[in-house]
């Protein structure tokens, strides 16, 4: 994490977005917080997306 939150291209990024059932604990040493509002956040998960792409390739 130490690598990843100082390298020089991503010091620009205004807003981080990380995904953890585990290890919460670790990233807010790293001054990660929990969303303040969850409830307003939404996903489009495609599971197969690299399937589908790799197939394409594959032809």
């Amino acid at each position: 994490m130490d690598a990843v939150v100082s390298h020089p291209n991503l010091q620009g990024l205004r807003r981080w977005i990380l995904l953890t059932s585990t290890a919460d604990w670790l990233y807010e040493k790293y001054g990660f917080n929990k969303l303040p509002k969850p409830e307003i956040n939404m996903e489009l998960y495609n599971s197969n997306v690299y399937k589908a792409n790799n197939q394409k390739l594959d032809k």
